[in-house]
């Protein structure tokens, strides 16, 4: 998590040796753990927490000059995060399940198995979901993105997981 960070910055042409920046990494080193476990204990989902904390990351980065002469820097931290959480929190109690669309399209065959009874036991509802709104209904990480409420990084990021899940589970030998 911090390393993709780390390379970011990297990439982007910024020198570590920039006091605001080693100072903003040297920070996010520090408090990494208490605040996974925070956003853990409050979402109770390692992927939610991994992406809330890698947003915190970010913006601590892009707003380092503030923070870097910020009073309580570690504080300023913790209550992004605590208002990132909330946010979050606040999606989960306000989203209404929608239909996934229904795209029927000319030349289909008449016999439409579910592609749902084809994924392994095991995948939470989001994942089926998301896997069948990519590979079913072939929509971009955008689309699945609005569909979600989230943004379109999110959705590839969450997509991904949920194929290495489902290419995990497939894996496994089957149990007796």
């Amino acid at each position: 998590m911090l390393r993709w960070l780390i390379f970011y910055i990297q990439k982007r042409g910024r020198k570590m040796a920039d006091k605001e920046t080693a100072f903003v990494v040297a920070l996010m080193k520090k408090h990494a753990p208490s605040m996974a476990q925070l956003a853990y204990r409050r979402t109770g989902s390692h992927e939610t927490t991994e992406d809330l904390i890698q947003e915190v990351y970010l913006l601590a980065y892009c707003k380092r000059t503030t923070l870097y002469t910020h009073d309580n820097p570690a504080g300023w931290l913790f209550m992004t995060l605590k208002q990132l959480t909330d946010r979050e929190l606040d999606k989960r109690r306000h989203k209404m399940e929608q239909p996934l669309p229904d795209y029927d399209l000319p030349g289909d065959t008449d016999v439409d198995l579910p592609m749902k009874d084809y994924l392994p036991n095991g995948l939470t509802k989001d994942e089926q979901d998301i896997i069948l709104l990519r590979v079913k209904h072939k929509l971009s990480f955008a689309e699945i993105g609005e569909v979600l409420g989230i943004k379109e990084m999110a959705a590839r990021q969450r997509y991904n997981r949920a194929i290495k899940k489902c290419r995990d589970l497939l894996s496994k030998p089957p149990e007796e």
